[in-house]
């Protein structure tokens, strides 16, 4: 494709093992009130049943301007989305999770802004979350301050959040030439924005929530939420140089403390930590309380499992309780199934994150109970499990 008939947009969408929301993922390109774009799906290894739902579901749009890339085995998001930028005809790359979506006007409104400033290379907006709880709040409240570092924003300002990928647009050569860091297996939006801010001299800002986030439903891996500390501790080591004391702080602070909480008793407490209690001591102090009481629940969820004699369990929920105790007290009873109807995940050692459906007939004559891992889904989950407990004990953590 010629310079001449470059669309002025790449929208560069990875997908793992999902068919309905990319569907509306791509939808929402489509619908864009601004047209002048292609759109590349890359399958980043799907399994060979819901690879071949996807091909299926891009090929029925009959849209020239829609490609999909497709490769076998799975790596991850950093490895999809640069066979995505480097296959890219666009004049500026966007990228699109293929769990969200886009409202109507997000091309329309970036493009008026790449055009009101001349030379512009790297633009992101406002975003929303749905479901899981969350608020209508646009996030993030206000954009990046001019000086102000990529690092200090993300963490100093909006606590790990800030620039997310479905918000950003990039000039085409900038992305090409920076590119995602493939051996990360998450922190993949960290690694890109802060490369990407050290190259620029300004970054715009769209005050408009032009991208909804689909939150907690159907992900197939979880990643950012289930990534430990260890992992998350070398982050932080290995990219330093973009971070002021501030920021290691901020980061220490609202991603490393709960991490090192949730890790387990042998968490190596570090300097950074020690930033987080000087910058940010109210949010550790809270920290901590929280931990004290999930040791102080786990504790009672033990005893009265041992009062009555229920030694092999299934936990229901996986989330961030369900990783506390598995991290601190797996020792103390035999996990033999582990449940989500949504989420998956793995432990070593342990049955994978499964429905309550795929649990296998050996595995129901080994449990003895069910525990769900909630605050307040006890009796939606309860009734979820019912028609399969066949009267086992429902256990509340």
């Amino acid at each position: 494709m010629s310079a001449v008939d470059s669309p002025l947009f790449s929208v560069i969408i990875p997908v793992y093992n999902r068919v309905v929301e990319l569907a509306r993922a791509i939808d929402s390109v489509f619908a864009q009130s601004l047209q002048d774009f292609e759109v590349l799906v890359v399958d980043d290894g799907s399994d060979d049943e819901r690879a071949a739902a996807i091909a299926s579901q891009v090929h029925g749009y009959g849209q020239p301007r829609l490609r999909l890339i497709r490769y076998s085995p799975n790596r991850n998001g950093a490895y999809a989305r640069n066979r995505g930028i480097e296959a890219a005809c666009g004049r500026y790359l966007c990228f699109l999770d293929s769990d969200d979506e886009w409202l109507a006007g997000k091309l329309a409104s970036v493009s008026h802004m790449i055009k009101a400033q001349p030379g512009a290379r790297l633009c992101y907006h406002q975003y929303r979350n749905q479901g899981g709880g969350q608020g209508a709040v646009a996030l993030p409240v206000r954009g990046i301050a001019a000086g102000q570092s990529v690092a200090e924003y993300s963490f100093c300002q909006n606590r790990g959040g800030g620039i997310q990928s479905s918000c950003l647009t990039v000039e085409a050569g900038l992305a090409k030439a920076t590119l995602f860091n493939e051996a990360l297996r998450g922190h993949q939006d960290w690694d890109f924005v802060l490369r990407l801010g050290a190259q620029v001299s300004q970054i715009l800002f769209i005050a408009e929530p032009l991208t909804i986030r689909h939150v907690g439903e159907g992900h197939g891996d979880m990643v950012s939420r289930s990534l430990d500390y260890p992992f998350s501790l070398q982050f932080i080591r290995d990219y330093e140089r973009y971070f002021s004391w501030r920021a290691q702080a901020a980061y220490g602070a609202y991603v490393l403390t709960a991490r090192r909480l949730m890790h387990g008793p042998s968490a190596t407490f570090t300097r950074y930590q020690l930033l987080a209690w000087i910058f940010y001591p109210r949010h550790c102090w809270q920290q901590y309380r929280k931990i004290r009481h999930l040791h102080r629940r786990c504790r009672q969820l033990i005893a009265r499992c041992r009062a009555q004699g229920l030694m092999r369990v299934g936990l229901v929920g996986w989330n961030d309780y369900c990783r506390f105790f598995l991290g601190h007290y797996r020792q103390q009873l035999q996990v033999v199934a582990l449940i989500d109807q949504c989420r998956r995940g793995t432990v070593d050692g342990l049955p994978a994150v499964r429905p309550v459906a795929a649990i296998s007939p050996a595995e129901w004559q080994q449990l003895e109970a069910l525990v769900t891992m909630t605050d307040h889904h006890h009796e939606s989950m309860r009734r979820d499990l019912a028609p399969y407990a066949q009267g086992r004990p429902l256990l509340a953590f």
